[in-house]
């Protein structure tokens, strides 16, 4: 779950390998290669229904806090962690995508799913980026949907997308240093999803990191007016405060297994 894609080895060559969360198949955006593209169905989430965490970033925290749980996920040796809301009491588990691909009425929806098909990312030039697009993504079309460029401009919905894209690439970027942090200061420790209910946890049982109050009050004076100052101290506290949610999943499992056994089957009615 890297936000940052690869650098493309050419100016419109795709660019494949290991990519973000929920994207297959990205290539730079580019007005003669993608003057059919349409935008269709920004409000179905099916392609997230069995993701249990999507990534957030400090922006983010107040709202998700207010609903889902954060917690860190743990992604290579030689990166942070990265905050996440959870979203199910596994891994795989969705609580908030409807049999219709909706999400769940009243709950925010993660910036990092609005933002699909785009994606902020390097170029072969360290420091410029570009804007991608997922070529391979539900919501690219060719026949239907509304249009990304009108007569060889970007159209004012792919203007709006494209500084929406951008805008969520700089959050990524604020968020890291608090991810990195947390994690150079060793204050997150590993805990079990709450599906393994009752049962004596196996070392094989899913788990995500939060940071563990103790080795916080433990962090040296230095440290901890540091993160006060940037403001980081309260977005520790949100995630603890937010953990409490996972009590609420339970509740929220059961009411969407009724109403997915009391729906009726498409066809039958």
């Amino acid at each position: 779950m890297d936000e940052k894609p690869p650098a493309p080895t050419g100016a419109a060559a795709p660019a494949r390998g290991k990519l973000p969360l929920l994207y297959r198949r990205i290539e730079p955006l580019n007005a003669q290669r993608h003057a059919d593209v349409k935008l269709r169905n920004p409000t179905d989430f099916a392609l997230a229904r069995g993701v249990g965490a999507i990534p957030v970033t400090l922006g983010e925290f107040a709202i998700v806090a207010r609903q889902y749980p954060i917690i860190f996920l743990a992604t290579r040796t030689d990166a942070p962690p990265l905050a996440a809301a959870a979203l199910g009491t596994n891994p795989n588990e969705n609580l908030f995508v409807g049999a219709d691909g909706r999400w769940l009425p009243g709950f925010y929806v993660p910036a990092y799913l609005r933002r699909l098909p785009f994606i902020t990312g390097d170029t072969a030039d360290s420091v410029r980026k570009a804007v991608y697009l997922d070529v391979e993504s539900e919501r690219v079309s060719r026949e239907e949907g509304a249009a990304l460029y009108e007569n060889g401009e970007l159209s004012k919905l792919g203007r709006t997308a494209i500084e929406f894209c951008r805008q969520y690439h700089g959050q990524v970027l604020g968020t890291a240093p608090f991810n990195g942090a947390l994690a150079a200061a060793a204050v997150l420790t590993r805990r079990f999803y709450p599906d393994v209910g009752g049962a004596k946890p196996q070392r094989s049982s899913p788990t995500f990191l939060a940071v563990d109050e103790q080795k916080l009050a433990a962090v040296p004076d230095a440290t901890f007016l540091d993160w006060r100052a940037k403001g980081w101290l309260g977005m520790v506290y949100l995630h603890l405060f937010s953990l409490a949610h996972f009590a609420s999943f339970e509740k929220l499992k059961q009411r969407r297994a009724a109403e997915a056994a009391t729906a009726t089957p498409m066809g039958t009615a």
